[in-house]
């Protein structure tokens, strides 16, 4: 008993920081890649884009999956908590998509599942399709003026997109653009460089936010769109 307290306390502590030194140590790997990219096969690589893109969902599908059975053990601790573990949801909530998934949380884990899904899941999948649309548009953007990218930025994009998440994603992109006009002054400048290319206001955005994100999560009230 006093073994499963420990480790449940260890996942406790993990629980809490896991995910940010996971993002960072992928971010870490992002700047790698790129920055010594043609030292890197893409496709051959453990540091390609593809796989880190593999990695930054897989830590946050992890992470999820760990606070949804934290939460478990939790409430089955016994008290109200078990209420909560073994309550169904009613039918008659208006609730989005009870039509259609109401026999999701209408039985015995219904409340626990509901819970789960929008404390846990949600900003899982919604962090994963803003990355994505924003991958869409930068293939778009790619095909309509190819000078803006070089091999590889497509992809450090859409990882970028997934490591920022939602609701950050908000801030992200606007940064992004504010980074181009900086990093192109700074080429103008010194290296009298007309053009510069997303790659590195990708990693300067990510890296603004991975530092300061809490900060403007609180200034600009984002915790609103936080699920």
């Amino acid at each position: 008993m006093e073994h499963f307290e420990s480790l449940h306390s260890f996942l406790i502590f993990l629980s809490a920081y896991i995910l940010p030194i996971v993002l960072w140590v992928i971010f870490l790997f992002a700047c790698v890649r790129y920055f010594l990219r043609k030292k890197f096969i893409a496709r051959e690589s453990l540091l390609s884009f593809r796989n880190l893109i593999i990695y930054a969902i897989g830590g946050r599908i992890a992470h999820a999956g760990l606070l949804m059975y934290l939460q478990y053990s939790l409430w089955n601790e016994g008290g109200m908590g078990s209420y909560f573990l073994t309550a169904p949801l009613s039918k008659d909530l208006p609730i989005d998509g009870m039509k259609y998934f109401g026999w999701l949380f209408t039985n015995k884990f219904g409340y626990f599942l509901f819970y789960s899904w929008g404390r846990f899941w949600l900003s899982v999948i919604i962090s994963i399709f803003v990355a994505y649309i924003f991958y869409i548009f930068l293939k778009l953007l790619k095909k309509r003026t190819e000078r803006f990218f070089e091999e590889g930025e497509v992809e450090l994009g859409f990882l970028s997109a997934l490591i920022v998440g939602w609701p950050l994603f908000v801030i992200f992109v606007p940064l992004v653009f504010l980074s181009v006009i900086i990093v192109s002054l700074v080429r103008l400048i010194f290296l009298k460089q007309q053009y510069t290319t997303l790659g590195t206001p990708f990693l300067l955005a990510v890296l603004f936010l991975l530092l300061f994100g809490s900060y403007f999560i609180d200034v600009f009230n984002l915790v609103v769109l936080k699920v």
